[in-house]
């Protein structure tokens, strides 16, 4: 009788065994549920967050490993199971961790608070998202984050924050193309924190393919596999995409990984080993920026940011910009056979970049030639506060000396007489006059604010020829001259003892 008792036992102790063996996705989810529900309010806010960092983990580990069983696709679907609410823990988690982090910054300032704050903005921006920019502006957000905690060895300990934070972005997103957009950039996070099978199962569970066709890509550089070789398989695949910007979209992000892991997509090698990165002419996206074709939809944005990222790894070193048939100077690394290509694919790119008004492109290239950091900058300023005058000048004010905006003033006044003068020769004067492409180059000094922002630079660099060129041309008559007039005579940069000779006075008695 004893023995029968025991056998018993190990049976049913073998079968709660291999039940748990069949079925670990329920066992990680029991785990999940326990250590939820132990979470008191009454505790200490380490406790929560520990407890809430748990949970999650085993829910994240059903996702990963376990997501095409009926829990996990419950949990993928849903956010939920029963009544146990991952959604609602993921939001209480990251909200406390950040809540909790930025309060003692304020005692105890580091560069990793600066992680926090731009966690903390990423979240904002997908709070309500109604634009795909809020959700590039979230994703950029999200990266800073990382890579700060990363450069303090706080990766490992803050990674679930990050990680929560796209989840939950991904779980606001209105359609499927912005829902993988954010979850494409979440597979970048976990192949640079090694999860590998995580990017892997994210992967397979996105319904867009063109990022199925990106995140293959991402895996293979990852793998220190993606070479030429590579680059022109996937493309190739990549042909089957049906809409036109998704092919496009991946041509440019396929080609900026070449240049991400050291190769040029224009070099010799490149050419001899059969690589043809070209973009087709498309008046489409000229006509975007004129407004033909009204706003631009998601994929029409994710391409031109796509297009930006190709100017940054492209232009620097060009001598001169492609705007209505200038010339671009060959950079020095592009073969002299695919010169020509080079240039008239730039060209190209710069269309999709420019096309949907999220950025003055032209303010941004200058900057990639003389301070990649300054375009940096000025293309994340402007795409979350837009290319608006007072914006744009204030940045301008804020960020540049008083010699990098003479200079960059300057180059913009040659680059509008040079056009202008091309414009003049073939009869189409009064097409360059209407006020679109006077902002487009003039960005931001082209209204009442940005002139007389111009004119004080220029007084305070003692350029007073400029200054009063400024004065007399642009503010004179306008609301802003009686206070030009005072800040011209109050500087102590002008010297009302010396006689400023600026051209030939009594010529223009004569001519005027």
């Amino acid at each position: 009788m004893i023995r029968k008792v025991i056998a018993l036992i190990l049976v049913v102790s073998c079968a709660g065994i291999l039940l748990a063996q069949d079925n670990p996705e329920k066992d990680l989810l029991a785990n999940a549920i326990k250590v939820y529900a132990s979470i008191s309010p009454d505790e200490d806010i380490k406790t929560r967050l520990r407890k809430q960092e748990l949970a999650i983990r085993k829910v994240d580990e059903i996702l990963a490993h376990y997501s095409g069983t009926d829990t996990g696709l419950e949990l993928l679907s849903t956010d939920k199971f029963g009544k146990f609410d991952a959604k609602r823990l993921r939001e209480q988690y990251l909200k406390e961790l950040i809540t909790f982090n930025l309060k003692t910054c304020e005692s105890t300032p580091s560069f990793t608070c600066l992680g926090f704050l731009s966690l903390d903005n990423g979240n904002k921006q997908c709070q309500n998202p109604k634009e795909f920019s809020q959700f590039l502006t979230a994703s950029n957000n999200f990266q800073n984050a990382y890579r700060i905690f990363r450069s303090q060895g706080d990766a490992k300990k803050y990674e679930l924050g990050v990680l929560s934070a796209y989840r939950q972005c991904a779980n606001r997103a209105p359609n499927d193309f912005s829902k993988d957009f954010i979850n494409s950039r979440l597979v970048n996070i976990l192949l640079d924190n090694g999860e590998e099978s995580r990017a892997v199962g994210i992967t397979q569970n996105m319904t867009t393919k063109l990022f199925k066709i990106i995140a293959a890509a991402d895996i293979r550089v990852t793998q220190g596999k993606y070479g030429y070789a590579t680059y022109k398989t996937i493309l190739e695949n990549a042909e089957s995409l049906n809409k036109m910007t998704d092919r496009e979209s991946a041509l440019l992000i396929l080609t900026n990984k070449l240049f991400e892991v050291g190769l040029n997509p224009f070099s010799q090698e490149a050419n001899d080993l059969g690589v043809q990165f070209v973009l087709q002419p498309n008046s489409y996206f000229s006509e975007k920026k004129m407004g033909m074709h009204g706003k631009c939809n998601s994929q029409e944005e994710y391409l031109s940011e796509l297009a930006m990222d190709h100017l940054f790894h492209a232009v620097r070193g060009a001598k001169d910009i492609i705007r209505f048939g200038l010339v671009m100077g060959n950079p020095g690394w592009v073969s002299p056979s695919q010169t020509a290509t080079y240039t008239n694919t730039v060209m190209e790119v710069f269309h999709r970049a420019n096309s949907c008004s999220n950025y003055n492109v032209d303010s941004i290239l200058y900057f990639i030639k003389t301070d990649p950091e300054v375009a940096g900058n000025l293309r994340g300023y402007q795409l979350e506060k837009g290319v608006g005058e007072k914006d744009g000048v204030d940045f301008f004010l804020k960020t540049l000396t008083t010699d990098q905006i003479i200079d960059y003033q300057k180059h913009r006044t040659g680059v509008v007489e040079a056009t202008e003068k091309m414009f003049k020769s073939t009869g189409q004067l009064e097409l360059f006059m209407q006020p679109r492409y006077w902002k487009d180059f003039m960005y931001p000094f082209y209204g009442k604010y940005g002139q007389f922002s111009i004119f004080k630079v220029f007084v305070d660099a003692a350029e007073v020829c400029n200054a009063s060129s400024k004065l007399f041309q642009e503010i004179r008559g306008g609301e802003y001259e009686d206070e030009a007039v005072t800040y011209f005579i109050s500087s102590p940069n002008i010297s009302v003892d010396k006689k400023y000779i600026c051209g030939d006075a009594d010529l223009d008695l004569l001519l005027n």
